[in-house]
């Protein structure tokens, strides 16, 4: 009963199981198979910053938010329970770090986050925030399976669900309704992306910061200054008179 319950877990969460282990009573390539996949399979392993809690108390609301996007099949709310799990993380823990390789994908359930980059002389430079219900990953990472090219850090208290990349991937290889889901994530990646150049290209300081409070309206009592600043590309100072100008009569 136990090795068929497997398998049924395997198959719902996108794994291709190899001929040879299809009798339920091969338990020996069973147990290899198991042995090389179980961290996809548990859908988390447990890592050094950040305290594992079940997904049920959040879950209706990560559904609710996956049937705004595209309605959520019953199927799918099944692999959901399986492969996400539910993860605090304190203010300024990291949820990836620069030049180690993404093992997780990320939903923000509460709290900010910030993508940043160190440049060569060891300043951070902010590039995005992340805010309530929405995605947490490097998708270069993710696409190339390479090193991430920037960090990411929790701003707040901050609690997530997360799920292992190699599962991610088995899932937008087999089902239909996270393919379409990628491709929402993509477009609305690529839009971001064009409106922040359109930002630093035709804007100057105060038009940055006018785009950041329409764009973010209440990020700036949130989070500290020096990280708008950063985002803006410009010093905290500027940032200061700036703020100080558009408040003045």
């Amino acid at each position: 009963m136990r090795l068929c319950r497997n398998y049924q877990i395997a198959s719902m969460i996108g794994f291709v199981i190899p001929d040879a282990m299809r009798d339920r009573h091969d338990g020996h390539n069973w147990n290899a198979f198991l042995k090389d996949n179980t961290a996809a399979i548990a859908g988390m392993a447990e890592r050094p910053s950040g305290r594992m809690i079940p997904l049920q108390a959040h879950q209706q609301a990560f559904f609710d938010t996956l049937n705004q996007w595209r309605p959520l099949p019953r199927e799918e709310r099944r692999r959901i329970e399986i492969l996400f799990k539910r993860r605090h993380l304190a203010r300024e823990d990291y949820f990836l770090s620069a030049g180690d390789r993404q093992e997780f994908v990320g939903f923000n359930l509460n709290g900010v986050f910030r993508y940043f980059y160190v440049d060569y002389e060891g300043r951070e430079c902010n590039k995005h925030f992340v805010l309530e219900n929405e995605w947490l990953l490097s998708l270069t990472a993710f696409i190339e399976h390479a090193p991430a090219l920037f960090s990411i850090q929790a701003l707040e208290e901050c609690d997530i669900l997360v799920a292992a990349v190699d599962a991610v991937r088995r899932l937008l290889a087999h089902s239909p309704y996270w393919q379409a889901l990628y491709g929402q994530l993509l477009e609305r990646y690529y839009v971001v992306k064009e409106n922040r150049e359109a930002q630093f290209l035709m804007n100057d300081a105060k038009g940055r910061y006018l785009a950041f409070l329409d764009a973010y309206p209440s990020l700036s009592h949130r989070i500290r200054q020096h990280h708008i600043a950063s985002y803006l590309g410009m010093t905290s100072v500027s940032l200061s008179r700036i703020r100080s100008r558009l408040t003045t009569p």
